[in-house]
């Protein structure tokens, strides 16, 4: 579905007023997957933001991060928690701000949406194994940006005070404007450089099997929603927990044995990430 050119342009202009950081990450990635890169590269690149490097340093010595002693520096984070737990605290620096606004067409909290994305980043990282290539900063920056529309939406429908109606949200959205916050979401994501393998996960998340270029991490978050949505609001006594499609776990191979287990690992870590992220 294309984006109408109101909706467009009231995005663009929200882009123009956030920070650079967003843009580190892709670039982030980029370098931490070239086996040429100078590790120099990364440092100047964290250093670009010194707000961020600052945050970085204080963020990498919390108990989620920390590997047992005190990181003094950015040249420390790289050297000992290594390019992957420094991805991930870039890429909780560089959205946290953002994702912590409350969203009042939505009905959600301050807060509520930066609880959502913590939950779908960690199930999307322990679901990577289930990809042959296991591409866990992939995977992990897919659940963490799956909702980021949903900032730039809010502001639309708020604007024209045109709350959502009652049923499947991206129903109501389309109702209201002609688009969901996934396809706003990866309109946001392509102006930010992020590549496609990351995009069109997050465009096709309400209709994964039509996802067809990276139909698998569509289907991965699928599945990341599900136990995001079974963390975050838990089924009453006698409710049945949310599953995925079955379609989409044969999809992936998934067992219903394995996904209960998955569940129950992200919960764990993501009490312990909620925690260390309370600062940032």
């Amino acid at each position: 579905m294309a984006i109408s050119a109101l909706i467009l342009s009231s995005v663009d202009e929200q882009i123009k007023m956030l920070s650079v950081a967003p843009q580190i990450l892709p670039k982030l990635q980029q370098l931490i997957e070239d086996a040429n890169t100078n590790p120099d590269d990364i440092l100047d690149l964290i250093r670009l933001d010194s707000a961020m490097a600052a945050r970085m340093i204080k963020t990498s010595n919390t108990a989620y991060f920390s590997p047992g002693f005190r990181i003094a520096n950015i040249e420390d984070a790289v050297t000992y928690l290594g390019y992957d737990e420094v991805y991930r605290i870039v890429s909780l620096l560089a959205f946290a701000q953002m994702m912590r606004t409350p969203l009042r067409a939505f009905g959600l909290q301050a807060g509520e949406l930066w609880r959502r994305s913590l939950a779908c980043a960690l199930a999307m990282n322990n679901l990577a194994p289930l990809l042959v290539q296991g591409e866990k900063r992939t995977a992990y920056t897919i659940g963490l940006l799956h909702s980021v529309g949903m900032v730039f939406v809010d502001k639309q429908l708020v604007a024209n005070k045109s709350p959502l109606p009652s049923g499947p949200v991206d129903e109501g959205e389309v109702r209201l404007l002609g688009v969901t916050h996934a396809e706003v979401g990866a309109y946001v994501l392509r102006q930010w450089n992020f590549p496609e393998e990351i995009v069109e996960p997050v465009r096709c998340q309400f209709d994964p099997l039509d996802c067809l270029a990276h139909g698998k991490l569509a289907c991965l978050l699928h599945v990341a929603r599900c136990i995001m949505q079974s963390i975050l609001r838990p089924p009453a006594e006698g409710e049945p927990m949310p599953e995925p499609d079955p379609l989409v776990a044969t999809m992936l191979s998934l067992a219903t044995d394995e996904y209960h287990e998955i569940r129950e690992e992200t919960e764990g870590k993501f009490t312990l990430l909620e925690i260390a992220a309370s600062d940032l």
